[in-house]
């Protein structure tokens, strides 16, 4: 395994946030999987952006707006643009630092 990869592992295990930011050039069928999986087993620690906007197709705009939809269902925040998603992540971090875990 390569050490970049080992890090990534322990940081996905470990941090209180996993972050997923996909626009419709993230081409990787793994990147989506992963994404799902996360939702999946781990929602309180799964954040999800998904950028439409670059779509190309009318097609795609549906796959990827079904996707952030299921994704949202499993309690997963989802965010359609940056601005949002860094309020977001804001939040969470103040609450997080006026209520530490004990």
């Amino acid at each position: 395994m390569k050490k970049s990869q080992a890090i990534e592992d322990e940081h996905k295990a470990n941090d209180d946030v996993v972050l997923f930011v996909l626009t419709p050039e993230s081409r990787s069928i793994y990147s989506w999987v992963e994404v799902s999986l996360a939702a999946a087993l781990d929602p309180k620690r799964t954040v999800v952006c998904i950028i439409p906007e670059r779509a190309g197709s009318s097609h795609e705009i549906k796959a990827i707006t079904k996707a952030a939809k299921d994704i949202q269902g499993l309690g997963v925040p989802v965010f359609s643009n940056l601005e949002d998603l860094a309020k977001h992540l804001n939040s969470r971090a103040l609450k997080q630092v006026n209520n530490p875990k004990r």
